[in-house]
């Protein structure tokens, strides 16, 4: 699908009204998915009241666990939406250290949903980031997460200073650069 410039995009998406200081509900991805719970080897899995799979051939049955002793997900199971899609936000802020429920991560994607998924040129925009986020995500050096991180600070600044078709512009220009860098084409 072609997406004409992120300029013209971000330019025809209307400005809000001024940014005001916004309180995201705290979310535990781990959590939502029961998975926090700890391997108890005294317990066989049947013992322990964990999810039970819905689908596939071990419909029924209690879900594995991982490594660490929590739930093991099924994607065919969750009852949640599957991950939200901040390829290349959620890449730099775990380099960072930071968890899935940061300030930078909550900003970006309610600025995503609430304000560019609103516009037929924002969600075309969103279209397009989903369609080569996840294949520079997977390529990205320390110093692409580095710079992504830079950028993200930028967005983050015009969000709250109300110049959000800036904050299109800048994220939708660190887009283009990590494709054309990586050679990533539309999906």
């Amino acid at each position: 699908m072609a997406v004409q410039g992120c300029a013209s995009v971000c330019s025809s998406l209307p400005m809000l009204g001024s940014a005001k200081a916004l309180s995201f509900p705290s979310f535990n991805y781990l959590e939502s998915f029961g998975m926090t719970d700890k391997k108890d080897p005294k317990k066989s899995p049947n013992q322990t009241g964990g999810p039970v799979v819905k689908t596939g051939p071990t419909a029924g049955q209690n879900r594995s666990r991982n490594q660490d002793g929590a739930w093991r997900k099924k994607r065919s199971d969750a009852e949640t939406p599957k991950k939200s899609g901040c390829f290349l936000t959620s890449a730099a802020c775990m380099h960072r250290g930071l968890p899935d429920d940061c300030h930078e991560l909550n900003t970006l994607r309610n600025f995503r949903d609430t304000y560019l998924a609103q516009f037929s040129d924002g969600r075309a925009l969103i279209a397009h980031y989903y369609e080569v986020a996840p294949a520079i995500a997977a390529k990205a050096t320390q110093s692409d997460l580095d710079y992504v991180w830079q950028v993200i600070g930028l967005c983050i600044r015009q969000i709250s200073e109300g110049q959000r078709a800036e904050a299109c512009g800048t994220y939708s220009q660190m887009v283009r650069h990590l494709a054309d860098k990586h050679a990533v084409v539309n999906g």
